[in-house]
């Protein structure tokens, strides 16, 4: 019974993973974060949580925040 179980579990990753995933992405807010950061040449698949950080001023400015109000 548990390869049924790890051939399931590989079935639910794959239907995320081709489905899901490209699904979320049509979102329109998540859309538009994504044109944004393409149109400054910014990889949103490569990025890691350690850039998140320098990222803030960027969406700071993107989401019309001044640096008092994210803080």
């Amino acid at each position: 019974m548990g390869g049924w179980q790890l051939v399931l579990a590989f079935l639910c990753l794959f239907a995320v993973w081709c489905w899901g995933l490209p699904a979320l992405g049509r979102i329109q807010p998540i859309r538009q974060h994504v044109d944004a950061l393409e149109d400054r040449r910014i990889d949103a698949s490569a990025m890691f949580y350690t850039e998140l950080e320098s990222f803030e001023p960027w969406l700071d400015h993107i989401e019309g925040r001044s640096r008092k109000e994210s803080q």
